[in-house]
């Protein structure tokens, strides 16, 4: 069974998302709190 999370920082904290769709819009709407390159995407496999 394969977990994805999908999550980045801001200046607020990290931030995680169910899919790759909300953080896009989470990121369209708050482009002023973004940190550059804090992308980060994890696979937990059981």
């Amino acid at each position: 069974m394969e977990i994805f999370a999908f999550s980045f920082k801001t200046t607020q904290g990290e931030k995680v998302f169910c899919c790759e769709g909300c953080k896009a819009i989470y990121k369209l709407l708050n482009e002023d709190k973004l940190l550059p390159d804090s992308d980060v995407s994890l696979s937990d496999e059981d």
